[in-house]
């Protein structure tokens, strides 16, 4: 880059350095832009798909840890017979959302044992789902004071569960082999499938060729319970919850919202096109929506999350309490008449989802323009030094 070097490794940073310094760049950067979002003759909009790829792709796993957990809800057939129950969905989000942590812990008043779950619903990378696995178990380990105060539970143990769709616990089965073929671990990864051609199941495998049977179930009545045909998810009542703490944030906005317009459909609940903060942190801060054993923090989270980026990418603002008869003290929010339009909550709520999708589109699609623009010249310079 002759003697000439950009501010920051940080793509954004490189690619302002680039447009203030090489100008014809930025139309690189917008052809790769219009090229990824299909708008341009013969590209597709790569860009969208991805995007409703992650979406899917959250609800499926979402779906599969709805099922799971159901199977240790406070009326279920386990706790019923066992006592083993549902401490929380992903624990330590409280914490640091960033932190690795499990889907799901359940545990049982009077054992010193937890059990970890981590759902799988594609199991793209089985091997590094297992590291993954044993990581936030000890990450679980390492927090067992603070989930005791937050659950009433004590622990010194762990038993880690990879859960999985009945037709991926071969690709799991031989992760788990390999792993124990060629490392030996100290303690096994036991794995649970949710069958669901038929009645859906929840079924603890037994037959590895690395382990005995004895070996692959729990020490405790969980065995009993999950072992034969497993647990009928039908009988035991559903539990369904609206998202999780970790869930896609366009998920959060749809349930959240799907929820507030409904609440406000009516003469006597305000405008259909305004609310506050507190119908947002309400919603969120119920265990039967979001079941996580510290909702209010994760209320607290997410409700600015959520906030923050709607008026971020121009779909809400900021309106006068008064206007609702509502003091000064209220936050009042409102849809921004050019992006969310309607005055009923199906189509407010339709074109929000529009606008959200479309706006995460946008952004990615910039990222990723500027990521490989960024890139281009890098290259295009180190050619012109090696000349």
């Amino acid at each position: 880059m002759c003697d000439e070097v950009a501010p920051s490794d940080d793509a954004a940073d490189i690619y302002s350095y680039i447009e203030d310094h090489h100008p014809r760049w930025r139309d690189r950067k917008e052809e790769i832009k219009q090229e990824s979002l299909g708008q341009t003759e013969d590209t597709e909009n790569i860009i969208k798909k991805r995007v409703e790829k992650a979406i899917k792709t959250e609800q499926n796993h979402d779906d599969l840890l709805d099922s799971t957990i159901t199977a240790f809800g406070p009326t279920s057939t386990i706790f019923d017979e066992t006592g083993w129950k549902l401490l929380g969905t992903e624990p330590l989000y409280e914490i640091d959302p960033a932190l690795r942590n499990s889907d799901a812990i359940v545990g049982h008043d009077d054992r010193d044992t937890i059990v970890t779950i981590e759902c799988k619903s594609g199991l793209s990378s089985p091997r590094n789902a297992l590291e993954q696995i044993r990581d936030a178990g000890d990450i679980i380990l390492n927090h067992a004071d603070h989930l005791e105060n937050k659950t009433g539970v004590s622990f010194e143990n762990v038993e880690r569960v990879l859960c999985v769709p009945g037709q991926k616990a071969w690709r799991a089965i031989e992760a788990i082999e390999a792993e124990e073929s060629e490392e030996s671990p100290d303690e096994p990864i036991y794995l649970w499938k949710l069958n669901r051609f038929q009645d859906e199941t929840l079924q603890l495998h037994q037959q590895f060729e690395t382990r005995s049977e004895s070996e692959s179930v729990h020490e405790s009545r969980l065995a009993e319970m999950l072992t034969g045909d497993g647990i009928r998810i039908a009988d035991c009542p559903l539990l369904t919850p609206s998202f999780f703490p970790d869930s896609h944030p366009f998920t959060v906005m749809e349930h959240t919202f799907s929820e507030i317009l409904w609440n406000r459909t009516g003469e006597d609940n305000g405008s259909i096109r305004n609310f506050t903060r507190a119908e947002i942190h309400n919603f969120i801060n119920d265990q039967q929506n979001v079941p996580h054993y510290d909702t209010e923090v994760v209320a607290d989270m997410l409700t600015e999350e959520l906030l923050s980026k709607l008026l971020d990418f121009g779909l809400i603002e900021e309106d006068n309490p008064s206007e609702e008869g509502m003091g000064s003290s209220v936050e009042l929010y409102g849809y921004d008449e050019d992006s969310v339009s309607g005055q009923s909550m199906d189509t407010i709520l339709a074109t929000l989802k529009e606008e959200y999708q479309s706006e995460l589109i946008e952004r990615k699609a910039e990222r990723e323009a500027i990521k490989q623009t960024v890139e281009e010249f890098l290259d295009d310079q180190s050619s012109f030094d090696d000349y």
